[in-house]
């Protein structure tokens, strides 16, 4: 019968001998070499982590890369629409004056034939270089520089001159407004008033305001349209006029 000595409830533990090498050291950067391995061993599992997830996503690669480049087609096109060279809307040239029974003046038939002193010097009211144009007829003094300026902008978008029109030898403050404007306004002095006379059968004066008899000469130097009493650009009919007139071209 066993003694106590030999109970299995009291044996002591083996001895594991392996922790007899082990050296505690004095200095942790004695350990340094162990810390730099030990994180490579983490970044290669983290390098391995997001291998794969690429691998598992790489269907979807293809997709991103067509819409990318798409993308960059679109702003590549958009850059050229804005940076690259905008042609310049030319009319049609000058024709032979036409020959017709409509009085002159009147829409159908020749702009009346006018000696006007412009940028140039004197010019014949039915000369090449003012058809097809846009007579403006305003009265002097015209303190009218919105009126012309959207009836500049108006004729500028079909390629067509503007020539403003004043019954006198000279008017400063016509002229003032006039050279404030671009896009092919250009004044004329008509000391006569013959254009407006023949127009709308009276010189204009400012004492009925601001306002402009529109008058659209087509090639042949025959009246296409009148818009009379115009205050206002936007809510003449020159835009329509102009459009209906080259559309024919």
């Amino acid at each position: 019968m066993p003694d106590d000595e030999d109970r299995s409830g009291d044996a002591q533990p083996a001895f594991d001998e392996s922790w007899a090498d082990l050296v505690v050291p004095d200095d942790i950067a004695e350990l340094e070499a162990d810390i730099a391995a030990y994180r490579r061993e983490l970044r290669q599992a983290r390098r391995a982590q997001v291998a794969a997830r690429l691998r598992r996503t790489r269907g979807t690669g293809p997709l991103f890369a067509v819409a990318l480049a798409s993308v960059l087609a679109g702003l590549v096109a958009l850059m050229l629409t804005v940076m690259g060279p905008h042609s310049v809307v030319r009319p049609p040239a000058a024709a032979p004056l036409a020959s017709t029974t409509i009085r002159d003046g009147a829409v159908g038939g020749l702009l009346p034939d006018a000696l006007l002193t412009g940028p140039n010097g004197t010019i014949d009211s039915r000369a090449a270089a003012l058809r097809p144009a846009v007579f403006a007829l305003v009265p002097a003094g015209c303190a009218c520089k919105s009126l012309l300026d959207g009836l500049g902008g108006a004729a500028y978008g079909e390629g067509l001159p503007v020539a403003v029109v004043v019954p006198a030898s000279a008017d400063p403050a016509t002229a003032s407004v006039v050279d404030s404007l671009d896009r092919g306004v250009s004044l004329y002095f008509d000391p006569t008033g013959a254009l407006s006379r023949a127009v709308t059968g009276a010189i204009p004066t400012m004492a009925n305001g601001a306002v402009a008899t529109v008058v659209v000469v087509d090639t042949d130097g025959t009246i296409y349209g009148i818009d009379g009493q115009v205050t206002d650009a936007e809510s003449s009919s020159l835009e329509a006029q102009l459009q209906s007139m080259l559309v024919r071209r």
